[in-house]
């Protein structure tokens, strides 16, 4: 087979191509030529020969001996440097207008991985929006506290006024003391509760049947903290005796109203709060015994709570 040569890079010459047979072996050979014999170019690259060419015994060894001898010759540049097609990558930069400084951001109070809540700003960001009261209810509360302005705070009596003199009304005593009861509830300062009720200055006539009330708004109310204030409410009522101020209510008083409440209005709401028994003798009895006397509790108490 005859190679022929230009460039610098060796390549196939396919315009002539002849198959050459060697009359002792047999075999069969490819050969090629640029326009001559072989004799006359003096290259003899195949002959009469028993051996059998690498490329005709197997097709993938011709096709391993073909790649190798082609070359491959770069296109070079003007300063012999190797030259490739791909472009370099560009790497995408924030671009401003011209004279715009980046501004850093400012620093998040918030942990590391927690953000605000979609349309919402990190607290301490932005100026907090003030407070105002309600119409009627005085003026706002100082900055960071969110307690009502017309529910005091305060555990001293300087506030709290006493009854104005006068006949005892009981509408106007229920109307303060559903005020009382509803303080308690947000506050849970009993003291102070029973200082509004020792300021509106109960007649003994009628504290007997005001504390039967009491005892009786305790035992409705399904709210179990709740409930439990208010029966402490009501002991303190009757606590106190031998203070300056003496108690809200004479234990005489007390007595005759636990009278009432447990033989008349207890078994009624027993039938309707069935839960009532149990709690009265887990909650409403403890609490009686540590403001009245042994033997107070046991005149009044009925059979199932003793």
């Amino acid at each position: 087979m005859r190679l022929s040569t230009s460039t610098g890079a060796a390549a196939f010459n396919w315009d002539v191509y002849k198959p050459v047979t060697t009359t002792s072996a047999g075999d069969v050979c490819d050969s090629t030529s640029a326009g001559s014999s072989d004799a006359e170019n003096g290259d003899h690259l195949s002959s009469a020969s028993d051996e059998t060419p690498p490329y005709q015994a197997n097709p993938a060894v011709a096709m391993v001996w073909l790649m190798g001898a082609m070359t491959f010759v770069p296109n070079n540049d003007e300063h012999g440097q190797p030259t490739t097609t791909c472009k370099p990558r560009r790497h995408r930069t924030r671009r401003g207008q011209s004279g715009t400084t980046w501004a850093a951001p400012a620093p998040s109070p918030l942990p590391p991985g927690f953000a605000p809540p979609p349309g919402l700003s990190a607290p301490g960001l932005s100026a907090p929006m003030p407070i105002t009261a309600p119409p009627g209810l005085g003026p706002a509360p100082p900055p960071g506290l969110g307690a009502p302005t017309h529910v005091p705070t305060s555990n001293t009596s300087s506030d709290i006024k006493d009854r104005e003199e006068g006949p005892f009304e009981p509408k106007l005593f229920r109307k303060e003391l559903v005020a009382t009861l509803r303080e308690l509830s947000a506050l849970r300062n009993v003291a102070r509760a029973v200082r509004r009720i020792r300021a509106q200055r109960v007649p003994h006539a009628n504290q007997a049947a005001e504390f039967a009330d009491i005892l009786t708004r305790a035992a409705e109310e399904p709210r179990g903290a709740i409930r439990r204030l208010w029966w402490a409410f009501a002991a303190g009522l009757g606590a106190g005796v031998d203070a300056p101020d003496g108690s809200a209510f004479t234990i005489e008083a007390c007595k005759a109203g636990m009278q009432a409440f447990f033989q008349d209005t207890f078994p009624d709401l027993c039938e309707e709060i069935h839960r009532l028994p149990v709690a009265a003798k887990a909650e409403l009895v403890p609490t009686l015994r540590t403001v009245f006397p042994k033997e107070v509790m046991e005149a009044v108490l009925p059979t199932v709570l003793c």
